[in-house]
């Protein structure tokens, strides 16, 4: 028996075991959660978790369901890029034996030309029948490859066709396996990857990259009051607004249940504790109303956490950084914007 097979095989076992203390039906997707997380090498889902343990949360069918489309959804989209790929990939492959069908008829009629050509040199008067022949011959080739070139072009012109649309699916699937599904914005995959690049270009240019990291104050509160659907509107409203404040060059992320992260490349701290107000205050005058009913469903608020690139650190310093932050703004008592500054133990912001 291997080590790998040991620490699965006990990996398992935990996660069963936790499946059944909360009573989650035993589907492959939940039991990709729970594996998962009890071996802890995802560190968002392991949050996600956490927080809902902490909070007691019940594991529902669409508690469940929300937690594999945020941490393994990604999966479906890097199939489908696989499959769109393959489908450009067996159409190119048509179009080089296309060309090189059309390469060896080229051919066939160039040699069938070069022997009308040493004939020609060669005929006399007595060779009139003969030379007859070989035009006629010449002719009837004439026309098929005429026919074929006429079938390979309107084969080709298909092809670029089938192209063009698997190129559009291909972008597709690309801005898909980049985006959450539920509200539009990056994913944790694009996330990672535009903050790297933001980082490096900070180091490179020197220009400040500021972090918001933003949090819905007492969203599993709402979620259980008025339901999981009522929980996902507020979540795209959250979304919408955020792509309505940033400007081009900003990346708003849906980094895990109720939490957004804000990356502001050439964005000075200070700069960003005033962005991150004025969407905190934009989201609190929100009017959160049944539009059936009337019925109004409280007061939206947010808690944000800001932090500031420091050159040369990982990635997970500056997570670290907003994310103390963050909790800090909820430590006191929430509906606030926190800098880095702050959580360290100057004075608090932004307090409402």
């Amino acid at each position: 028996m291997t080590d790998d097979f040991v620490h699965s095989e006990k990996v398992t076992d935990a996660a069963l075991a936790e499946m059944r203390i909360r009573k989650i039906p035993m589907t492959p997707e939940n039991f990709n959660i729970w594996y998962e997380y009890c071996n802890g090498d995802n560190p968002g889902l392991s949050k996600a978790v956490k927080r809902l343990v902490e909070n007691q949360a019940k594991f529902t069918d669409d508690e469940n369901a929300s937690l594999y489309s945020e941490h393994f959804g990604i999966k479906k989209s890097s199939r489908d890029l696989h499959e769109v790929g393959g489908q450009i990939q067996s159409v190119t492959e048509q179009v080089v034996t296309q060309l090189k069908n059309a390469t060896d008829i080229t051919a066939d009629y160039s040699k069938t030309l070069g022997d009308f050509s040493k004939q020609l040199a060669k005929a006399t008067d007595s060779d009139a029948d003969q030379l007859n022949d070989t035009i006629r011959t010449v002719m009837i080739e004439t026309q098929k490859v005429a026919q074929r070139n006429k079938d390979l072009e309107a084969r080709l012109n298909s092809s670029a066709d089938e192209i063009d649309g698997l190129h559009d699916d291909l972008i597709k699937a690309r801005q898909e396996a980049m985006t959450d599904d539920l509200t539009g914005l990056a994913n944790r995959k694009c996330f990672d990857r535009r903050l790297s690049e933001g980082m490096s270009n900070s180091a490179e240019t020197g220009e400040a990259l500021s972090l918001m990291f933003m949090d819905i104050d007492f969203f599993k509160k709402f979620n259980d009051t008025y339901g999981h659907q009522i929980g996902d509107q507020v979540l795209k409203l959250v979304a919408q607004n955020l792509s309505k404040t940033l400007k081009g060059q900003d990346t708003a992320a849906r980094y895990g249940g109720e939490e957004f992260a804000i990356i502001l490349p050439n964005t000075p701290l200070e700069i960003a504790v005033k962005l991150a107000e004025n969407i905190r205050v934009n989201l609190a005058n929100q009017v959160l109303k049944n539009l059936r009913t009337g019925d109004s469903f409280g007061k939206l608020t947010v808690s944000v956490g800001v932090a500031r690139y420091h050159e040369g650190e990982p990635a997970e310093d500056l997570i670290r950084r907003s994310d103390k932050a963050l909790y800090r703004a909820k430590q006191d008592g929430r509906n606030r914007v926190v800098s880095e500054e702050d959580s360290n133990g100057n004075t608090n912001l932004n307090a409402v």
